[in-house]
């Protein structure tokens, strides 16, 4: 009778909780601000062990960081997916699962303690707690190129025109509150790359002004950039439209605000795109494009909504920088690879 009631198996261990990247996502928002893995059972009578909690997997898009909010130090950095990665069938790619908490292990039963002079013991263990932590879960897009500028610059219009992507488009300023990507296909083999709207930026964004953290975190992944500005002399501030402000001085305050947020941020390979330039007389446009072209050392490319021919040229010098970044990071690469078996070498 001892044997029977006293001869229980060991708790179960608690489930895990991981992160898998599926590129099928977009966004953060169906996360829950809590997650947990399901508790291991109990032990039972008959030396039966209590089963195993579920593991809880969490999927997230490509490009997602797992910070620690009390050190701010990068846990998880989550950019790619693997091209030997699972494949649903539909498109969506997903990697290897990133073990993120453990799960507690289970107590030991009565069974784990009975020998040959106890065969009936009493004697218990409970189980240990899981791992609870505090993590923050940011997404920065994957784009090859970010389109920078203030409110209203036309960096809307301008995507929805090169791409298939359909991104809110008005009169008035913030009608980007969430980045959004097109994919730029270029004719007779001209390559593609993705594009990304990003919201506008405004005076003292390094300091999370306007929409500030949300636009400049997602230019750090971005392999070009182009400085969208608009011909007419205006950029929007948090609160009011600014009339007769030179575009050089507009492309200084931009490259100062990715500076400010990020040395070296503005240092990266870029164009400046000049909208809405069917409103400026032809001796406008070459003032102040040679203006640009001199205080950057940057090309300058003319564009307007109501004639296609200006889009083509800034899509090919877009591809050619995105080509050049992309060989670059190869070689440096092959070279860092070489090094390092040239060091284990031993004769």
């Amino acid at each position: 009778y001892q044997r029977r009631v006293h001869g229980g198996g060991g708790g179960g261990d608690g489930g895990n909780v991981y992160l898998k990247v599926n590129s099928a996502l977009r966004d953060l928002g169906h996360i829950k601000p809590r997650v947990r893995a399901q508790d291991g059972g109990n032990g039972r009578r008959k030396d039966r062990d209590g089963h195993r909690g579920k593991h809880t997997i969490v999927e997230v898009p490509v490009g997602t960081t797992v910070i620690d909010p009390r050190s701010s130090l990068l846990v998880h950095d989550l950019d790619t997916v693997a091209s030997d990665d699972a494949d649903d069938g539909e498109g969506a790619s997903f990697s290897e699962p990133i073990l993120l908490l453990r799960g507690g292990r289970g107590g030991k039963g009565n069974r784990a303690f009975r020998s040959s002079t106890q065969r009936a013991p009493r004697i218990c263990t409970a189980g240990e707690a899981g791992e609870s932590k505090l993590y923050d879960l940011e997404l920065k897009l994957l784009a090859d190129v970010g389109l920078v500028g203030y409110p209203n610059a036309g960096k809307s219009t301008f995507l929805s025109l090169v791409s298939r992507a359909r991104p809110v488009v008005g009169n008035y300023p913030f009608t980007t509150l969430y980045p959004n990507i097109g994919r730029v296909s270029l004719l007779d083999g001209g390559g593609t790359f993705s594009v990304a709207d990003l919201p506008g930026v405004i005076d003292g964004a390094h300091l999370n002004k306007g929409l500030g953290f949300e636009f400049l975190r997602h230019i750090e992944r971005t392999k070009a950039l182009a400085y969208v500005i608009d011909i007419g002399m205006a950029y929007v501030t948090f609160s009011r439209m600014v009339e007769g402000v030179p575009p050089l001085q507009v492309f200084e305050i931009l490259r100062e605000e990715l500076d400010l947020y990020q040395p070296g941020l503005s240092s990266r390979a870029a164009l400046i795109l000049l909208t809405k330039c069917d409103t400026a007389t032809e001796e406008v446009r070459a003032d102040i494009q040679a203006q640009l072209a001199s205080a950057s050392g940057l090309p300058v490319h003319c564009v307007s909504a109501f004639d296609a021919s200006t889009l083509l040229p800034p899509l090919a010098a877009l591809r050619d920088r995105i080509a050049a970044v992309e060989q670059e990071r190869k070689r440096g690469f092959d070279d860092s690879m070489a090094d390092e078996h040239e060091h284990d070498w031993l004769p």
